[in-house]
């Protein structure tokens, strides 16, 4: 999911793009919440130049994002399922990378010149220093070449799998062997997480992994991820499954749960205390009342679990079971 991979999955898609969609303004389009610019999305250069074709972003200085993309036009069938509320309920489509903007709120990147026919749509999603995955901003589409194969729209058949509850700051145990994931099927099917990834906007990524033997998630059911599955030196969690690869920030970060072809399935993107629960040693758990995928992108719906792991313990939290009534 970083820039090579981009290149990589894109690469083969593009085809024949027309001169109207190379240039040097973005279409018109896109979304922002208020008080802030819609992030541009534009083409520039040729499949013939000696600089090829680039993919350009344009935002807030310093943002985050990533690049999504989706078949066009929009196949039949049931209607996508938003992403997330706001700007993201016109979201459609599959995370190809995650990025961050310069200081000159610019992303550039260059496109291989292998082609198919498959012609995808992109989007990028933008969100600016300070804001929540609930506050970004959509980019216009650029349409990158008929409708083909592509990996899975958002839509109903998407497994219902939530992020409900993390440890970002273990205060009784490092960080590193202390820090825990916990998602659970809300929907009313059995999938399996083996082969899915959790990732970042940024540098982390994860293979979740059991050997072969599968990840198995019942309807209701929860799955705690955490870095050591060993009680006396993780804190007390009964962790189902253990990942590497991926750490998360005591400040800002995000967690995205991703289909092995790259549909996002949920993502939040917690601050550093300004919208979001931020105390030390407090696992961050969703209220039972927002178990959705668009409710639990704003912070207002998260707190800090006041039941303690270990009796007379410092750390909070529950893995594994049903979060308490914020409040």
């Amino acid at each position: 999911m970083r820039n090579a991979s981009l290149v990589r999955i894109l690469g083969p898609l593009l085809i024949g793009l027309a001169l109207s969609d190379v240039g040097s303004a973005a279409p018109a389009g896109g979304c922002a919440p208020p008080g802030l610019s819609a992030p541009g999305l534009s083409l520039h250069g040729s499949q013939g130049g000696t600089g090829g074709l680039r993919l350009r972003v344009q935002g807030e200085a310093l943002g985050r994002g990533w690049l999504l993309a989706a078949p066009f036009p929009l196949p039949a069938g049931p209607a996508p399922r938003p992403a997330g509320a706001g700007c993201l309920s016109t979201v459609r489509g599959s995370i190809l990378v995650g990025f961050s903007l310069d200081s000159a709120g610019a992303f550039e990147l260059p496109l291989a010149p292998e082609v198919l026919a498959l012609r995808p749509r992109v989007t990028a999603v933008v969100v600016a220093p300070g804001m929540s995955l609930s506050s970004a901003g959509v980019s216009n589409a650029v349409r990158l070449g008929a409708a083909g194969e592509r990996a899975p729209l958002l839509d109903a058949g998407t497994p219902q799998v939530l992020i409900t509850e993390f440890q970002k700051d273990p205060t009784s145990v490092s960080d590193s062997l202390g820090e825990w994931i916990e998602v659970q099927n809300v929907g009313s099917t059995d999938v399996d997480l083996e082969g899915w990834v959790l990732a970042d906007l940024g540098s982390d990524s994860t293979v979740l992994a059991a050997g072969g033997q599968g990840m198995p998630l019942a309807p209701g059911s929860s799955l705690v991820l955490g870095r050591s599955t060993d009680t006396a030196q993780n804190g007390g969690v009964a962790v189902d499954h253990t990942y590497s690869g991926m750490t998360l920030s005591n400040g800002a970060d995000e967690i995205l749960l991703l289909l092995p072809d790259g549909t996002l399935v949920d993502g939040i993107a917690y601050d550093d205390g300004a919208a979001w629960p931020d105390e030390a040693g407090k696992a961050i758990q969703l209220a039972p009342a927002f178990s959705d995928a668009q409710s639990n992108d704003d912070g207002a719906a998260w707190c800090s679990s006041p039941v303690e792991i270990v009796p007379g313990g410092n750390d909070t939290g529950t893995p594994g079971v049903a979060n308490v009534a914020c409040g």
